[in-house]
């Protein structure tokens, strides 16, 4: 009874009743960074203003797919043709996603997504989004519960969507 009492209390005190997972302060995440969740399969981003952004790491083919799936990955800093898609997408990194080098693919389809989640390379729509916020204790708090979904730019008043 000892064992399943303390499990009990770990497994609700870990978020997993309200779908919010509880990480570190939100001070340990250094600006420009990103940390994947791999349990929850999701993105954390701390972009460049202090800003924090939380995606999935699954996009809309992938999560209509009935077979294989592919989830988004951040393209290494030494691949090769980091460089040629950061020029051809040159005009779509701007604003928070200005002066950043982290771009996200999937490799199914080819699909490619800035720091903020927006699709680059066509139609589509954009990594469903989740709430992120800092409890009282200074730690992140991400919502996996409730996806936020777009197309375009997020800042565009008519990039919300049904998911």
């Amino acid at each position: 009874m000892g064992f399943f009492t303390a499990f009990l209390i770990l497994f609700l005190g870990s978020g997993a009743e309200t779908g919010e997972v509880t990480l570190r302060d939100a001070d340990s995440y250094a600006p420009g960074s990103y940390d994947y969740n791999g349990e929850r399969n999701f993105y954390l981003v701390r972009l460049g203003n202090g800003t924090f952004l939380a995606f999935s790491d699954l996009d809309q083919a992938n999560r209509e797919a009935a077979g294989r799936r592919c989830r988004v990955a951040p393209i290494p800093g030494n691949a090769p043709d980091l460089a040629d898609l950061l020029e051809q997408y040159r005009s779509k990194l701007d604003g928070p996603a200005a002066g950043t080098t982290l771009l996200f693919r999937e490799d199914c389809n080819r699909a490619v997504y800035n720091v903020l989640g927006e699709r680059l390379d066509g139609e589509g729509r954009n990594l469903d989004r989740l709430d992120v916020s800092v409890d009282d204790r200074g730690r992140i708090v991400v919502d996996v519960s409730r996806r936020r979904c777009s197309v375009g730019p997020f800042d565009a008043p008519t990039s919300e969507t049904e998911c």
